[in-house]
């Protein structure tokens, strides 16, 4: 099954808890706005696994 970048973002924000907060996924994550979806899907695995 193929996870697009948007709903890793959106889980990210479900799972830590900055749903109602003004923060940009990207700049949690750590990576560009314009990342690739390899490149997002490598942060937020690193994001979950710390």
């Amino acid at each position: 099954m193929e996870v697009r970048p948007s709903l890793l973002i959106l889980s990210l924000l479900c799972l830590s808890g900055l749903a109602a907060k003004s923060i940009d996924p990207y700049e949690v994550l750590g990576v560009e706005k314009d990342a690739s979806r390899q490149e997002i899907q490598k942060a937020f695995h690193k994001y979950v696994v710390f």
